[in-house]
């Protein structure tokens, strides 16, 4: 089994730390270590580097080379810069691996995601790698929702498939996607068998392609088209032409969400899993106690509550009696919004964009 790091995303809900320039996997959210490397350097611990594809955009291979100097080169999957959804950029790393490693499974692995302990992710890699090699089934990984999460997709499961091993797996039996208002996901999560979809999609790149071509038959044929470049002198030129053709870049759910009702499997998370993808997901994961703060920086928060505050060292940001605030200061942008707010912050980059 091949594994596909995904570091090409921007990282937009985090801004104004995270840029397109420097996007936040590559920068040291949480810890000393960026994102991007935690999650490279803990499948190095139990496999070989030529077991990881790293698929990003051509603007931030310098960021892979200097941040993972064991990741082969050879290995390193440069997407084009154009921008566009997950869908496409899914789809050619699955087949740019298999034409660098035919025939084997791959195993998508997001590179804004933290994972704990490492180990139990370890094994359940290995474990989806013996189901997914028997039984040809797409997988993927998922979580019982805590409470209501938004701007994540949900699954209702069917029944429990028996395992050789100690993997909880179940099958699909509708996907939800996501729903608008916290109102309807509450609902949804109150009363119905559902799961967190956590984006740990592994299966064959011919199967995804078929998949694609009685799915979204536009999205394959230009695939198709790239496909068969691979190789050829002028590869990179023709890739950035056909890729940047794709007129319908939505997420890789437009394909796969149809196969997983019909034939595909989910694996349980034995561990605890969080999606670093907004300020408030990084607040939930960072503070332990009800009514605590996230501080990284200069700070002074008196009689301040439930709130993130993340600041230059040397500029002081002081607060006075707020609560379930979030607070962002860099060089380019201050950003304060209310916590329960911050999936909403690509409004405000709608508007930078538009007033340019």
């Amino acid at each position: 089994m091949k594994l596909i790091v995904l570091a090409g995303g921007q990282g937009t809900k985090m801004w104004p730390y995270s840029t397109e320039k420097k996007p936040k996997h590559f920068q040291s959210v949480v810890g000393n270590q960026t994102l991007f490397q935690d999650t490279v350097y803990g499948l190095l611990e139990g496999f070989r580097p030529e077991d990881i594809i790293i698929s990003t955009k051509k603007m931030y291979v310098d960021h892979v080379l200097n941040q993972t100097p064991e990741i082969l080169k050879k290995n390193i999957i440069a997407e084009p810069d154009a921008k566009k959804n997950q869908g496409p950029g899914t789809l050619y790393s699955a087949m740019k691996t298999d034409y660098m490693y035919p025939g084997e499974p791959f195993y998508v692995v997001q590179s804004d995601c933290i994972r704990e302990p490492n180990h139990k992710f370890l094994d359940l890699i290995n474990q989806t790698d013996k189901f997914v090699s028997t039984h040809k089934k797409i997988t993927t990984g998922v979580r019982n929702p805590l409470y209501p999460v938004m701007g994540v997709d949900y699954f209702e499961l069917s029944n429990q498939i028996p395992s050789e091993g100690n993997a909880e797996i179940y099958g699909v039996k509708k996907f939800l996607g996501r729903l608008p208002t916290y109102e309807e996901t509450k609902a949804m999560v109150d009363n119905f068998h559902v799961v967190i979809h956590c984006n740990h999609l592994s299966w064959y790149s011919d199967l995804l392609l078929e998949a694609t071509q009685k799915y979204h038959n536009d999205w394959y044929e230009k695939m198709i088209q790239i496909r068969d470049t691979f190789g050829k002198h002028n590869e990179d030129e023709l890739t950035e032409k056909l890729y940047s053709e794709i007129t319908n870049p939505g997420n890789i759910e437009e394909v796969t969400s149809h196969i997983f009702e019909e034939s595909g499997a989910v694996f349980m998370l034995p561990f605890k899993w969080t999606d670093v993808g907004t300020w408030d997901s990084l607040y939930e994961y960072s503070v332990q106690g009800k009514g605590e703060n996230y501080k990284d920086g200069d700070i002074i928060d008196i009689d301040t509550t439930n709130s993130l505050i993340k600041g230059k060292k040397g500029k002081i940001i002081a607060t006075i009696g707020v609560d379930n605030l979030v607070i962002v200061d860099t060089d380019e942008a201050l950003f304060i919004c209310r916590r329960d707010r911050s999936g909403d912050v690509k409004e405000v980059l709608k508007r930078i964009e538009d007033n340019r």
